[in-house]
This record gives structure tokens, sequence and C-alpha cells, in this order.
């Protein structure tokens, strides 16, 4: 899984120049604190390892690379 600081390096690559790390994580944070509420709402809390028991878009990219590493690590099924 990519580090912060790639993700912020790809960013920063693509969208203004004059943005900051400082500016990047403000942002982040805000985003993530706004679905927070969304997220914790959501059932089953619990999601399912196996890549194949659900459908998957590009977007999904970040979820599938964190149900890959709950695979390596040698979880069936996601944690509450």
């Amino acid at each position: 899984m990519k580090s912060i600081a790639s993700s912020v390096s790809v960013l920063r690559s693509t969208s203004e120049k004059n943005l900051t790390e400082e500016d990047i994580l403000r942002r982040q944070d805000k985003v993530f604190s706004q679905d927070k509420e969304i997220v914790e709402t959501q059932r089953p809390e619990r999601i399912p390892v196996d890549l194949r028991a659900e459908i998957h878009h590009r977007t999904d990219k970040f979820g599938l690379a964190y149900r890959r590493w709950l695979g390596a690590l040698g979880i069936t099924y996601g944690a509450a």
C-alpha cells in the first residue's frame, strides 16, 4: 500500500503546484470527517476479504488494497 507521502506527491503533481502538504492534509481531514458519519453507519460492519464476494469499480482502489492487506494478515473476514 502506498504511503501518505507518495500519495501527496502524486496529488501535488496532478493539481495546483502551490498547495503545501499541510493544505492537502487539511483537505483530506475535512473530507474524512464529512464521510465519517456515513461510513460508521454502513452495514454490515464486517467486510468480505475475498474480492470475488462483491463487484468492484476503479474507484475502489484503496478499499481493494485494504482488503488485500487484511488477507495478507490472515484475516478471512473484515473486523467489526
